[in-house]
């Protein structure tokens, strides 16, 4: 199967997922966020997510406190978009994402909590510091899914500061990074020398698909 065909048919399963679980209970979308299919345990948390409300949130907490990997990410994922009533509540979520984001022993859920960081901050932009600080951590990474994260991350920050990163991000060797990395500076429209020599680069690669 083809990747277009094999992505069709994934976001197809997803579309069903989604409108199944408009119509579930609380009870049973909490049940499915244990389920062995990861589809379904993103559909269930993307749905308690927009329902949002206090249960959610303290489940949401509970699971970022799990051993089980699993259940951290989706406990992040949750928490990057639920909608929150305060300041004070804002600021506790976001200190718990950028613990994870710093100290997890999984990849996964550290760069599912960057990209939790970086909602929260399109959210709240007094995170925006605090964002910028951690993807001057996390740019050069080991994990290539934390460098993934850091230029999706960084699509949400406007500031030239972070322009040698993304130029450092645009040079990657995995493809997924230097896209996010090329879609972060289109968006925030920056241009230098630098990342005109980066996107020929870019351009002249075959196996290159740069997002615009």
């Amino acid at each position: 199967m083809s990747k277009n065909r094999y992505q069709a048919k994934k976001e197809e399963k997803e579309i069903l997922l989604f409108s199944k679980y408009k119509k579930a209970s609380n009870d049973i979308l909490v049940t499915s966020l244990s389920s062995s299919n990861s589809m379904e345990q993103l559909a269930a948390a993307r749905e308690l997510q927009l329902r949002g409300g206090e249960e959610v949130i303290q489940l949401a907490n509970t699971f970022c406190q799990s051993s089980d990997y699993r259940k951290r990410k989706l406990g992040v994922f949750i928490l990057g978009q639920i909608s929150l009533t305060s300041e004070k509540e804002e600021q506790a979520v976001f200190d718990i994402l950028t613990k994870l984001a710093t100290e997890d022993k999984s990849a996964i859920v550290r760069s599912t909590a960057i990209e939790s960081m970086a909602h929260r901050y399109n959210k709240n932009n007094l995170f925006s510091t605090s964002l910028i600080k951690h993807c001057f951590m996390t740019f050069n990474n080991k994990s290539v899914y934390a460098r993934r994260a850091t230029a999706f991350a960084l699509s949400s920050v406007n500031d030239e500061k972070t322009i040698p990163l993304l130029v450092s991000l645009c040079n990657d060797k995995n493809d997924e990074v230097k896209n996010w990395a090329a879609f972060a500076i289109n968006s925030n429209k920056y241009d230098t020398k630098e990342i005109r020599d980066c996107f020929f680069e870019m351009l002249s690669d075959s196996n290159s698909e740069m997002l615009v």
